[in-house]
């Protein structure tokens, strides 16, 4: 084996320049390294050989532009005979203007004049091939610099990402606070019904959302690993001794005595490990705390009834409820585990995954390639691949939308639907998911119909018990609610069919757009007049008003008026007192009204006024429900705020 002289470029100083010849007594290689200041810029030059051994072994070696990592790596120049003209690395937040001396040899450098885009604190790197990347913090690299996720914890009803740099992003469910993160760094993140307990990097707890059960009511201390439940949470403190707080324990002394190295919680139970590999169980599920096997384990996991131990030489060994086969382990070695209610996955030796149990909405469909960590709840899995990409599989559940995903069109109604730029559409708090002809440029959700709109305007519904729903035909506008789809074709016609299918009768008109809400619908004319069926005509006072959009709950809506400000009525009339943005797009929900500008900034009023402050971003939609609301960044990504909650990225 050739011995490797590596350079750790994420830890280079800029304060001197200096030269060091390092020769090799093993095939008389020799490495010349010089670091130069030039306008807050290092640069690495003549890197002959970063790796002894023969030039045929070497060849090859640098990077090509693709995700990898140079800190810890080992490079080479490939070929250069004079020591000194290898190649160069230029690193540094001032890119330098096209040095000669830096961009001669025998790779053929692309000239020095462009930066990659990186964000602070990266720092822009050409490699030897010409490539331009993103060294990160961590050393990984690649064409873009942003952070990159290395665990997900999926709980019930949200979820939580850490990040490269120790960040932490969560979405979900977020009616107590539980989805919104504080700032910092965390080592450790776990996840209960409606709350989120955290480790940070000074080994303190940070805890956040609902209190209720004393779940968030920690011993002081420092320690070193989380775990919770359904209204409790676990804390291991960094003696080892193990506290559990809320729901039916006492924060003031360890839980069980003895030493322990991990803590794994779920529902109403925990296990921990132990520092001599025996397992302890205990809690409210007679299941899952049943008596495990004798160890001694490396790792443990539960699910809601059911856990998992692994033994020194990776194979597992499960108790507890086992209806499905979820405690029926496979005869392999794994380094990793993630339990869900009925399902179970691990990670192989090999970095593959694989899950067992229930086969009920794919949950124990196994993607193929490599992860390096799991976490499953209920529904479906996640999990982290090795450039930290993440990749879900399941139901739908409000914790299966990864955060910054790009998207071109959503809609809320029971589930929050959105139709991806590359791929088919996703619904979240459903298990069932559509199986639509997108791609959609429009989506519409009531009731238990989805529907989409392609490009040429055709109307495409499906309930979600799979069977066709609504057919309108070629459309200029359309809604979906609990009361109806309906839509106008392109003469300005209006037409509306109830969830099983009946045409309704609806006032003859030249329509431009139409809304439907849980008790009628009304449509917008030529004239900018409103008509309206069911339980939606507005009150005598606003009948004569003309709206340029409306939007409609039950018992209620909003519209936006032609010569500007907004009008509510029924459930929202107490909103009439509200000074009003001059808005282009308008949603309604129980409480709440929200807005888009023309410039498509976000702003609400009603409930939701201070979950939904303007932010600066740009938006092209807002939909609403109860609790909540979501909106569609012009650059793709989803924002929502107050009870479902998706961070707007940075």
């Amino acid at each position: 084996m050739p011995a490797h002289a590596r350079l750790r470029l994420s830890s280079l100083g800029v304060t001197t320049s200096w030269s060091q010849w390092a020769p090799s007594a093993i095939f008389g290689c020799a490495m010349r390294v010089r670091l130069g200041r030039r306008r807050g810029t290092v640069c690495v030059v003549g890197l002959v050989l970063l790796a002894c051994g023969s030039r045929s072994e070497l060849a090859g070696q640098w990077g090509s532009g693709t995700a990898g990592t140079l800190s810890g790596g080992a490079s080479s120049g490939g070929g250069a005979e004079d020591g000194q003209s290898g190649g160069a690395v230029c690193l540094g937040r001032e890119w330098p203007l096209d040095p000669p001396s830096l961009c001669r040899g025998q790779l053929s450098l692309k000239p020095c004049l462009e930066p990659p885009a990186c964000v602070e604190p990266y720092f822009p790197v050409l490699l030897p091939s010409g490539d331009a990347v993103c060294l990160c913090p961590s050393g990984r690299w690649g064409r873009t610099c942003e952070r990159q996720t290395v665990r997900i914890e999926l709980g019930e009803r949200h979820a939580c990402a850490l990040l490269d740099d120790g960040q932490m992003r969560c979405w979900g469910r977020n009616e107590f606070g539980q989805a919104l993160s504080p700032s910092g760094a965390f080592s450790h993140v776990a996840l209960g019904n409606s709350h989120t307990i955290a480790l940070d990097d000074s080994a303190r707890l940070s805890c956040f959302g609902s209190n209720s059960a004393g779940q968030c009511d920690a011993p002081p201390g420092r320690y070193m690993a989380v775990a919770a439940g359904e209204d409790f949470s676990c804390a291991l403190h960094e003696d080892h001794r193990l506290f559990c707080f809320g729901g039916p324990f006492d924060a003031g002394s360890p839980t069980i005595e003895g030493a322990y190295l991990e803590v794994v919680a779920r529902a109403g139970h925990a296990c921990a490990l132990r520092t001599d590999g025996i397992v302890v169980c205990f809690g409210e599920d007679e299941l899952a705390t049943r008596t495990p096997p004798r160890g001694p384990y490396t790792t443990l996991a539960t699910g809601e009834h059911h856990a998992c131990a692994r033994r020194l030489g990776g194979r597992l060994e499960c108790w507890g409820q086992n209806l499905l086969g979820e405690a029926s382990e496979p005869e392999q070695s794994f380094v990793s585990l993630a339990l869900g209610t009925t399902h179970s996955c691990g990670v192989f030796e090999s970095g593959e995954a694989g899950c067992w149990g229930s086969s009920e909405g794919d949950r124990t469909f196994s993607p193929e390639g490599k992860f390096v960590s799991l976490s499953a709840n209920a529904g479906h899995s996640c999990g982290v691949r090795p450039n930290g990409e993440v990749e879900c599989w399941g139901g739908g559940t409000p914790t299966s939308l990864p955060p910054m995903a790009p998207y071109q069109a959503m809609a809320m109604g029971s589930a929050l639907c959105v139709q991806p730029v590359d791929g088919p559409v996703r619904c979240l708090d459903t298990v069932l998911q559509p199986k639509l002809p997108g791609p959609f440029v429009e989506l519409g959700q009531g009731g238990d119909s989805l529907c989409g709109q392609q490009r040429d305007g055709f109307l495409v519904c499906e309930r979600f018990d799979g069977t066709r729903g609504p057919n309108l035909g070629t459309l200029s506008a359309f809604d979906v609610g609990d009361f109806a789809v309906c839509g106008v074709d392109p003469r300005g016609a209006l037409h509306c069919q109830a969830p099983l299918g009946a045409d309704l009768e609806v006032p003859f008109g030249d329509y431009f757009d139409v809304s439907v809400g849980a008790d009628g619908a009304c449509g917008l004319n030529s004239s900018c007049q409103s008509s309206c069926i069911g339980a939606a005509e507005l009150p005598p006072r606003f009948q004569a008003s003309r709206f340029v959009a409306i939007d409609l709950t039950e018992g209620g809506g909003c519209g936006i008026l032609l010569e500007g400000g907004v009008q509510c009525w029924g459930r929202l009339d107490s909103l009439m007192n509200t000074s009003w943005p001059a808005w282009s797009r308008i949603a309604v929900n129980a409480d709440s009204v929200c807005g888009l500008t023309r410039q498509g900034h976000l702003s609400c009023r009603g409930a939701l006024e201070l979950a939904a402050l303007e932010d600066g971003f740009s938006y092209s939609g807002v939909v609403m429900r109860d609790g909540g609301v979501c909106a569609l960044r012009n650059d793709g990504r989803l924002s929502c705020f107050g009870a479902y909650f998706i961070p707007a990225p940075d």
